[in-house]
């Protein structure tokens, strides 16, 4: 197959559009963070809000790799953009912690395999050696504008238009765009295969999933999956704004500037990382290397207090910039698996990955509630035990990985 099949720009289109929707959401804890608590929240509330979507995505993992692997990416991604939309209608019209969290809740429902959906998408779509490439450039560009759009844009619109308005103006486009995906979007070209077991049985479809978590193979990369989503999830887009007004004193437009330069760095390096495991031959060590840095990173956040403003967000720039490395362990994982069971393994390293973010952005609130000053005020101890978290989380997880068998692109 190529990426010049006809049909593929239509795929890439609309699928791209919505992921830029999706990834406002996902990439917009920051500024909602921000916005959250000039409206009084607590910390330790602003985490449960932000931190519902991820609990949610994970909670509804595998049964959408199921859905998956049964009936396709368009199919699925079409009827859980339904859900998705109840929850940002719900997410814009709701002013207490409990209807926000709900609305957010629904969120992750719905758009928690949106990603996953992509991938499934170009495995059918694009030869295999480019689709790590391919779904890496999707991140890239299309959920890089969207997380432009989730930072200084977004602070704007909420300033000029509310909270209500703003995410009930996100839903309508949602809404044109999840018909426009059930309308136009294949599964596959015509004549081939899509990357589906559409003929399986419920059954069939329980025991693909079991023997998926029962492989011995693939232990290594849910290992490292458990801390593919939480190394951004946690700073650029939960506590990066949040840090950058409360200890170096930014105001929350400078801020949100420097949020929108994490999350440009953060889609540079999706771009990157699918090229890089093809010059590098290797997705094992291509992984492993850019862990190693964010350890390192994190390190030097975690030990240094007085960092100088322009340095702190030098570094989480470059931080953000190799956190990105989900599409080679993504193709590291399907390496491993027959395709109609791609769905189900991709899946699963979803579902560690998201659990994990969530835990560590509930975790991570406490940190900070709990280490506040006696006038309220958050404190930069608190900021440097998130760092230290994600630290030994990720060199937690990169311990299993090591474990794991290479398989050159």
């Amino acid at each position: 197959m190529s990426t010049r099949t006809p049909g593929i720009a239509r795929v890439l289109l609309l699928t791209g559009l919505f992921m830029m929707l999706v990834q406002i959401h996902r990439s917009g804890g920051a500024v909602i963070a921000n916005e959250l608590a000039g409206q009084g929240l607590a910390p330790s509330q602003i985490a449960t809000v932000v931190s519902a979507m991820f609990l949610a995505a994970a909670l509804f993992q595998l049964p959408t790799g199921m859905l998956f692997d049964r009936y396709g990416a368009r199919g699925t991604m079409a009827g859980l953009g339904l859900v998705a939309l109840v929850g940002i209608v719900l997410f814009a019209c709701s002013h207490s912690v409990l209807g926000l969290s709900a609305g957010r809740f629904l969120i992750g429902v719905g758009h928690g395999g949106t990603i996953a959906g992509i991938y499934m998408l170009a495995l059918s779509w694009v030869s295999s050696d480019r689709v790590a490439t391919t779904t890496g450039g999707m991140i890239a560009i299309a959920g890089g504008i969207g997380g432009v759009l989730a930072t200084v844009p977004l602070v704007l619109a909420l300033e000029a238009l509310g909270h209500q308005r703003t995410f009930l103006a996100v839903a309508a486009a949602t809404a044109v765009l999840n018909v426009a995906i059930g309308l136009f979007v294949r599964d596959a070209p015509d004549g081939q295969a899509a990357a589906t077991g559409r003929g399986e049985t419920l059954a069939q479809s329980v025991r693909g999933l079991w023997a998926v978590l029962a492989e011995r193979k693939l232990w290594p990369v849910f290992a490292m999956g458990a801390c593919f989503t939480a190394p951004f999830a946690v700073v650029g887009g939960l506590w990066a704004g949040p840090y950058l007004v409360d200890v170096h004193g930014l105001g929350r437009e400078q801020a949100s500037f420097a949020v929108m330069a994490m999350v440009a760095a953060f889609h540079l390096g999706n771009l990157g990382y699918g090229p890089l495991e093809r010059v590098l031959g290797t997705r094992k060590w291509t992984v492993v290397s850019g862990v190693l840095a964010l350890i390192a990173l994190l390190a030097v956040l975690a030990a240094w207090p007085g960092m100088a403003a322009g340095a702190t967000v030098a570094l989480l720039v470059l931080y953000c910039l190799c956190t990105p490395f989900y599409p080679v362990l993504a193709a590291h994982c399907r390496a491993f698996v027959p395709l109609g069971r791609a769905g189900r393994a991709i899946s699963v390293v979803n579902l560690t990955g998201l659990i994990t973010a969530f835990a560590l952005q509930k975790l991570t609130g406490t940190m900070v509630d709990l280490t506040r000053a006696a006038d309220g005020t958050t404190t930069e101890l608190g900021y440097r035990l998130v760092f230290m978290t994600l630290a030994v989380a990720l060199l937690t997880a990169l311990s299993g990985y090591l474990r794991v068998r290479d398989v050159p692109p």
